[in-house]
């Protein structure tokens, strides 16, 4: 019988393979637009569980943050984390399966036309040049063009190694450049507009998401997945914190132009909090997963990886700079043998290139055993040498 980590992680896949659809991909931004903060794969599988979710946390921040409870009879929704060599269960919570004390409603952030000054400014700062004069679906878009621009080149190299089982094979440089800018562009404008009330509707025509359904392959529509959720969330971070500030200081104005009676000094408790609040557990630890739900491995079970320094720093790597690599392991269950493999070729590299820095510069035992304090010292920077070599080639690569 399947683990619920199995059945999750095959829910995942199978979500993946459904977004090529033009009508299911827009549904999927859709709610990704109120994940935003939460990377591909759980918006994936936020998506395929509770569609309509608006902001989801775990149990702990929201008894421990927000001062807020689960509901009880309330269904978590499950999310795959890695744990120990082995991948399992983390769940997180809908703010609509939550309650406080008095039953207050729990405000999210809001987007108002009198804050699009200051947001334009954060867009330019962000993004590079935009016109301020425009309208903001016009300075959304062109904000959004130049990060896609900015940050495009590691997608499409990465894309170049997995398109080959997609429809995408057989499109060259030009091409997959223009079906993936246009592909993503839309697709965070759409997030982006979504999640501040505009209406993405009026400026997304069908023809925007029409090679959609070229990246037909799990591999293919997590790159571009990881793309759009990076940008779209970068984005609506820097609007969130712009708006706050916004509202910071009109509350400020408000207070100095004020005259408080006795009542007015007491403090208040207010239930305004912004989402950022809320989803900073987003992207969650890998800890306190429920490693009991079973795991997905590559290999038997009861095989050991041997991971060493060089693959927890390739991990560590993958995880914060080829985030969308990192996910297509996940996905495969390639991820640990690719660690011990990248451990094992470094230190193999290593031993090798120290040996033969060593012979090349008299480092030699009869060095070390007529002085050993200088042989150590010359072995540590052939090793330091050595290990920079490695890294930058194999390891960061």
């Amino acid at each position: 019988m399947a683990s619920k980590a199995q059945r999750i992680f095959e829910l995942m896949q199978e979500t993946q393979k459904s977004l090529s659809e033009p009508d299911n991909w827009t549904a999927f931004l859709r709610t990704a637009a109120w994940q935003y903060k939460y990377p591909f794969e759980d918006q994936v599988l936020i998506y395929a569980q509770r569609p309509d979710a608006a902001a989801c946390a775990s149990m702990e921040v929201w008894n421990k943050r927000m001062h807020r409870w689960i509901n009880k009879g309330s269904k978590g929704i499950a999310l795959l984390r890695e744990n120990g060599g082995h991948y399992g269960l983390e769940y997180v919570f809908d703010v609509a399966d939550t309650r406080d004390r008095y039953n207050r409603e729990l405000r999210l952030w809001q987007y108002d036309e009198k804050y699009d000054a200051p947001i334009k400014e954060t867009l330019t700062n962000t993004f590079g040049d935009i016109n301020i004069n425009k309208s903001m679906y016009e300075a959304i878009h062109d904000a959004v063009h130049n990060a896609v621009e900015d940050n495009k080149a590691d997608y499409l190299h990465e894309l170049g190694f997995v398109k080959n089982n997609s429809l995408l094979h057989g499109l060259d440089s030009v091409n997959l450049d223009y079906r993936f800018r246009q592909t993503a562009e839309a697709s965070i404008r759409y997030i982006v507009m979504c999640r501040m009330g505009l209406n993405a509707g009026d400026v997304m025509e069908r023809e925007d998401l029409e090679f959609i359904r070229d990246f037909n392959t799990p591999e293919t529509i997590s790159i571009l997945g990881n793309a759009v959720s990076s940008v779209s969330e970068h984005a609506l971070r820097n609007i969130s914190e712009t708006i706050r500030a916004e509202q910071r200081r009109e509350k400020f104005d408000e207070r100095r132009n004020t005259i408080y009676n006795r009542d007015n000094n007491k403090t208040e408790r207010t239930d305004n909090y912004d989402r950022d609040s809320i989803q900073d557990s987003g992207r969650l630890s890998d800890t306190g997963a429920d490693s009991s739900a079973g795991g997905i491995q590559d290999r038997d079970p009861q095989e050991e990886y041997r991971i060493g320094k060089y693959g927890m720093l390739r991990r560590t790597y993958l995880k914060e700079h080829r985030r969308s690599l990192y996910s297509i392991m996940l996905m495969n269950g390639t991820l640990l043998s690719h660690l011990e493999e990248i451990d094992q070729t470094a230190a193999e590299q290593v031993q090798r290139i120290v040996s033969q820095m060593a012979q090349a510069e008299g480092v030699t035992e009869e060095l070390k055993a007529r002085d050993p304090l200088k042989w150590t010292g010359l072995m540590n920077n052939l090793l330091r040498s050595a290990e920079e070599t490695v890294l930058g080639e194999l390891v960061y690569s």
